[in-house]
């Protein structure tokens, strides 16, 4: 089974290497639960990669500041961490609740501490089209340096494989596996 999601400007693909997903921002179990709490943030998508031998547990969350830049850069870092500790304590709280057997997977996943955890930000940053392809593509490579190397700093306590990506890596083949995110038409 494959899965589709608009979640604008993107539209995002996930293959039949997925075996289940759902976009937790808009879930049930989020929407009752944690969201009434003031930490109520959430990572966009939750899904299982693999099957039954091996199986990844992905939180993802997708930024677009191509057309509107960040004033501050080191701000966006914190808020996504606040929206992963949201995420975890909000699939925690949907299990606890027994009401939310389709999360069952993921809380089952966090539990088990041999178990793979990835947490990708996938971000697009505006792309200097005045720059040439040598430039830019090493502006790139230093900034998802600088940012994987933050993430795993301030999500070292979750014992999740971290990542950023965004659409020019997925284009080189260093994307999510089975993902496929294209801009929605009337996007950049």
């Amino acid at each position: 089974m494959s899965w589709s999601f608009e979640e604008p400007p993107f539209k995002l693909e996930f293959d039949g290497s997925w075996q289940y997903v759902v976009k937790w921002d808009t879930h049930p179990a989020y929407e009752n639960g944690i969201k009434k709490s003031p930490c109520a943030k959430a990572v966009d998508f939750v899904g299982l990669l693999g099957g039954s031998r091996e199986q990844w547990l992905y939180l993802i969350e997708l930024k677009d500041y191509r057309e509107f830049a960040r004033q501050k850069e080191e701000g966006h870092y914190e808020e996504f961490e606040q929206k992963v500790c949201a995420t975890v304590s909000g699939l925690v709280g949907a299990h606890r609740s027994g009401q939310y057997a389709d999360c069952a997977p993921f809380t089952e996943m966090l539990f088990d501490p041999g178990s793979r955890l990835v947490v990708v930000y996938w971000v697009e940053l505006p792309g200097g089209e005045h720059l040439t392809d040598v430039v830019r593509q090493g502006r790139r490579k230093a900034r998802t340096s600088i940012r994987t190397q933050q993430g795993k700093g301030r999500l070292s306590w979750l014992g999740a494989r971290f990542m950023t990506n965004n659409k020019a890596q997925q284009d080189e083949g260093r994307g999510v596996p089975g993902l496929k995110v294209v801009n929605l038409p009337q996007a950049k």
